[in-house]
């Protein structure tokens, strides 16, 4: 989700667009992303990330996280003022040329022309009504949709939601107006809707321009899934908590006359799927890596881990064998020996060897392999004297700078 609306938005770029509300967009969405993956990736990794040193590879990324969700505009800013607090006025279809009209001097060719497009505008609301409510009812089986790479309902999903999205918005418009940027959760409620009306959008642009390959349908299916589930829970909060409370029960009925249901997001079996794109050497894993930093160099953080993948997956015959006669194995045989142990590894291999697990030739890689696991799992450590001199070597080094009321 996070690439193919970078890809997105930066194509817009390229074609000499200024696209004001898609950057936000982009900003706020992909910088609260990247604090989730990384921390789950900090959930990962466990001991390596918390431990700073030479081995860890998040520190500082995870050090990064406040930076990207801070500069340019603070998220929480982003949401609830920028993405629908601007972005309803500038792209709404009627709105700026009201507002026009209604500055005009000249009264009476002012009020014709703020007539003309304030009837429109109220046509263009219930146009909007109507269709988000037999959309509703429908499931979406009314609409046009495209048939290229069998995600018709989910285009029909979004076609609904659009519909809604656009009712709410010249509702809010309407009835709340100049307090909108006031009505800060509100506008963050419908920023999130834009937002994962976008992102949807962009994955399935980005699906369509690569072919539809169907080995990244898993991906595609669970990003769909996960963006339909967050825009129906937005919505659903953004009706609940309508500042005009009369309004609250229409807009329900409009938008969910059947509930909200069915938009269930992904289930644990796609989830599945999901996670076998990136713990198998496929080209969708390299698919979802590439523009990243890889390095198989094993001293390197980064190449520490990756080369240790790659060596899993070049022994995972001779590791299944040697589990499983560990498993099967007598208990009291090898009394001394730790076999699981990671300082025990030329012993296991040893062992494995005399019991005719694995071949003579296959002796050495599977130490390497076994070895590289261990290693990879292991955390930075420091000699308690070598923190104690860098610590004094540190004192008085950093000095306040004074700053005027001024600067």
């Amino acid at each position: 989700m996070m690439d193919a609306a970078r890809l997105l938005t930066s194509g817009m770029l390229d074609r000499g667009v200024r696209p004001s509300v898609p950057s936000a967009v982009l900003k706020y969405r992909n910088t609260d992303l990247m604090r989730e993956v990384i921390n789950h990736a900090m959930d990962v990794v466990a001991g390596r990330g918390v431990i700073t040193g030479p081995r860890n590879f998040l520190a500082r990324a995870y050090q990064a996280v406040p930076i990207g969700i801070t500069v340019e505009g603070a998220n929480i800013l982003t949401r609830s003022l920028m993405i629908f607090g601007q972005g309803s006025i500038r792209c709404h279809p009627f709105i700026v040329e009201e507002i026009e009209a209604a500055g005009m001097e000249d009264e009476d060719k002012a009020a014709k022309k703020f007539d003309g497009i304030f009837y429109r505008h109220l046509a263009h609301t219930t146009r909007n009504a109507l269709r988000a409510l037999m959309l509703a009812l429908t499931g979406g089986v009314i609409e046009s949709v495209p048939r290229h790479g069998e995600i018709k309902r989910h285009y029909r999903q979004l076609a609904r939601f659009s519909a809604a999205f656009a009712l709410m918005t010249d509702v809010t418009l309407l009835t709340v107006g100049g307090g909108l940027k006031a009505r800060q959760r509100l506008s963050g409620r419908m920023a999130d809707c834009l937002v994962h009306l976008y992102y949807a959008t962009a994955v399935i642009k980005q699906w369509h321009e690569e072919g539809y390959p169907d080995d990244q349908r898993p991906l595609v299916e669970w990003s769909l899934r996960t963006c339909l589930r967050d825009l129906q829970s937005s919505m659903r909060e953004a009706i609940i908590n309508f500042p005009v409370p009369a309004l609250r029960w229409p807009l329900r009925l409009l938008v969910f006359p059947l509930g909200a249901t069915g938009l269930n997001g992904p289930d644990d079996g796609l989830g599945t799927k999901v996670a076998r794109t990136i713990v198998d050497d496929t080209p969708v894993r390299q698919r979802i890596s590439r523009g990243a930093y890889t390095n198989m160099d094993p001293e390197d953080p980064l190449g520490r881990v990756l080369n240790a993948y790659k060596l899993a997956n070049e022994t995972a015959g001779m590791r299944g064998r040697l589990h499983e006669a560990i498993r099967n194995r007598d208990e009291d045989e090898l009394d001394g020996i730790a076999l699981l142990m990671g300082h025990e590894r030329k012993e296991l291999v040893d062992w494995a060897c005399a019991e005719g697990l694995v071949k003579a030739d296959e002796c050495d890689k599977l130490l390497e392999a076994l070895t590289a696991l261990y290693d990879v799992i292991r955390v930075d450590a420091f000699d308690g004297d070598g923190l104690k001199a860098l610590s004094r070597c540190a004192k008085g080094k950093r000095k306040v700078v004074e700053r005027s009321a001024q600067e």
